[in-house]
């Protein structure tokens, strides 16, 4: 007897490629719910942030040997660049080093709209990650505390 499969392997590369913005209803209904807790929307946020930063589809950009076109493959995570030349690997980070470089950066990241999509993705679960984080600090202390009211 054969052995089926939960899922065709191209709708499994294709959730392998995009499962961090899965994440992100999840988050935003975690934070409208109050059902899942502060700690567990902090990892959550932390685990989709990695996603935009390391593995997420995004433009590479980086400047050609010319200096003046930018390279035109795929790079993983906003941190990364493409594979196709060496010097591309960790270009876009190598950039966030200078700060007279931040808007080559954003302006790498908006080149295409899944570029932008993941900048602002990053940018959303890294402030609900550090509000969560700090909403789950001022709960626990306000727990310990004993004059508060149980």
């Amino acid at each position: 007897m054969a052995r089926t499969r939960l899922l065709k392997k191209s709708t499994q590369k294709k959730l392998a490629r995009t499962w961090g913005y899965i994440l992100i209803p999840v988050i935003f209904w975690g934070w409208y719910t109050h059902y899942l807790g502060y700690g567990a929307i902090a990892i959550l946020s932390a685990i989709a942030t990695l996603f935009f930063l390391f593995q997420a589809r995004v433009p590479c950009g980086a400047l050609n040997r010319d200096g003046k076109t930018h390279c035109i493959h795929n790079g993983k995570g906003l941190l990364g660049g493409c594979n196709q030349v060496v010097a591309h690997k960790w270009y876009n980070a190598k950039m966030l080093v200078h700060r007279s470089t931040w808007g080559r950066f954003v302006s790498n990241a908006f080149r295409k709209f899944y570029g932008a999509a993941a900048f602002l993705a990053a940018m959303a679960t890294v402030l609900s990650a550090l509000i969560s984080a700090g909403a789950l600090v001022v709960a626990t202390f306000a727990y310990l505390d004993p004059r508060a009211p149980k």
